[in-house]
Order: C-alpha cells, then sequence, then structure tokens
C-alpha cells in the first residue's frame, strides 16, 4: 500500500452542511435513516475503522479485482458512503490510472489529494447523475448497516451503476459481537445484556444486524453476478493479545470499541471480537 496517505488523509466534515447540534454531536443534513454523527470526533472513529479492517482483509481491494483494474487504462471506481475519504484516497494512490469518486451524506474537503479523486455531497438512494449508470468499474461500499434500511434496494441500485464485468465490493460487520470458544453470557455477562439492548434499539430502527449474509445471498441468486465471494473474518475489539497481527487490530479498533456504550467496563474485553464480511462479485 502507498506510504502517502497521510499527506492527503482528510482532517473534518465540513461544518456548514451539518444539521444542528444534538447532545453536543453533529449529524449529516441529508437524511434521518443514518444514526451516526458526522463530525470531528466521528471523522477519528472512522480513520481509525478503516485501518483496522485493511489490516484485518490485508488490502484496499480484494487481488483479484486488483489485478482487473490494473489491466485497465482509466477504470472508473465509486466509493459509496465515503465517509472521510480516506479509502477513496488510498485507492487514487494506489490506483494512479483510476479515476476515484467519493459519495457521502456530508461534504469533505480534505487539505490536498490526488488530481485522480473527486468527492461529492450525494445520497446514493436518490436519483443518479447522468451518465452515471453502466459507467462504473468498480463499486465499493462499506459499513452502511447504520443507514440502509433495506439492502436488497441498495444493491439493485448499485448493480445499476456498474459496467458489464464490473466488480461490486460490500463489507459490512454482524452487529453482534462474541467470545471465541465460549458463551458470552456465561463469560461477559454485562457484554450479554449490552448486546440485547443494542439488538433490540436495531429492531427498533429497522436495522438489519447481520446484512452480509442478505447481501451474499442476494448476489449469488442474481443472475446479473459471477464469481461471487464471501468470507467473514473476526475483529478484535482490543489489543489483548500475543499474536503481533492481532494486537495491531485490536489497537487500531479501540477507539470503535471504546466508542460502544458500556465498552471501558464490560468484563473479560480481551475475549471479544466482531465478526465482518468481505463480500465481491462481478457483474456478467
Amino acid at each position: 500500500m502507498s506510504t502517502k496517505v497521510e499527506s492527503a488523509r482528510p482532517t473534518r466534515f465540513t461544518a456548514q452542511h451539518l444539521r444542528k447540534e444534538q447532545d453536543g454531536r453533529l449529524y449529516n443534513d441529508v437524511q434521518n435513516d443514518y444514526a451516526l454523527p458526522a463530525d470531528q470526533e466521528e471523522a477519528e472513529r472512522l480513520n481509525s475503522q478503516h485501518k483496522a479492517l485493511i489490516i484485518l482483509f490485508g488490502s484496499l481491494v480484494p487481488e483479484p479485482l486488483k489485478s482487473s483494474l490494473l489491466s485497465q487504462s482509466s477504470p472508473r471506481i465509486l466509493d459509496v458512503g465515503c465517509g472521510t475519504g480516506i479509502w477513496s484516497l488510498e485507492v487514487a494512490q494506489e490506483l494512479p490510472q483510476a479515476r476515484v469518486t467519493g459519495v457521502d451524506l456530508v461534504s469533505i474537503n480534505p487539505p490536498n489529494y490526488p488530481s485522480n479523486v473527486k468527492f461529492e455531497k450525494r445520497d446514493i438512494l436518490e436519483d443518479f447523475p447522468k451518465g452515471w449508470e453502466g459507467s462504473f468499474d468498480l463499486v465499493h461500499a462499506r459499513y452502511l448497516i447504520a443507514g440502509i434500511r433495506d439492502f436488497s434496494l441498495l444493491l439493485s441500485r448499485l448493480t445499476r451503476l456498474l459496467k458489464p464485468q464490473g466488480h461490486l465490493i460490500i463489507i459490512e460487520p454482524r452487529a453482534q459481537f462474541y467470545t471465541n470458544g465460549a458463551d458470552v453470557r456465561q463469560v461477559c455477562p454485562r457484554t450479554s445484556r449490552l448486546i440485547a439492548v443494542v439488538q433490540e434499539a436495531m429492531d427498533r430502527l429497522g436495522i438489519d444486524p447481520n446484512p452480509g449474509k442478505k447481501v451474499s445471498a442476494y448476489l449469488r441468486e442474481n443472475t446479473e453476478y459471477q464469481d461471487v465471494t464471501a468470507q467473514t473474518l473476526d475483529m478484535p475489539l482490543s489489543p489483548r493479545s500475543d499474536d503481533p497481527k492481532l494486537f495491531q487490530m485490536g489497537l487500531a479498533h479501540l477507539p470503535n470499541s471504546l466508542s460502544l456504550p458500556g465498552f471501558p467496563t464490560i468484563d473479560s474485553r480481551e475475549k471479544l471480537v466482531l465478526p465482518v464480511w468481505l463480500i465481491w462479485a462481478t457483474r456478467k
């Protein structure tokens, strides 16, 4: 991966494009379904989450898809729900021949970034700009669990954006962490109660706690796709491990873990992991 990303990393969301403050946090002004903030604290959390995910899966783009993109003279890439833009920026540097567009519900303005990347404030569920349908070689969407209520609708729309032989990447967590080799209710009873509260809240909001399973099934059953690949890996929630890779992942993910209600006080947190789906497919 390129080592130049630090100079191109965005540091903040654009304040004039945020809703009024709620409980000391700022939120997007486009749609109400997305439940998470859009402020500097959230930007820092998203960047640490990105780092942990890259360590977990080992790359920005799975190798078979990266090879396909490298073989093209000017592939077009769309990053849906780009957040701080960090994935867009790193991909634009790793694939300098590509044209990368990042879209999100808030505007972001990195202080400097490669000339082959641009950012737009856009709701992917609204009308597409002219010329977008059937124009992208890769569409990437990651951790949209908090903002998408109907993943089948989302996937049908993203499919429309892909060229024939274009690639789709979806990364989503299963929103229920657990302990390896033990019953979380016995090992971490307070954590188990927290999970139940979170599950109840997600049910009330209409949020699917395991969208990766639905995405994988949808793509496998959809005759417009081929070469569907899905894998689920466990993200450690803290750096308490003797394994260097697990330690680095847990350390990178720790700001996200600490944002969970009750995490600093839950018991045996070193045993907790979060399953994460990585799914990719190619449109016929």
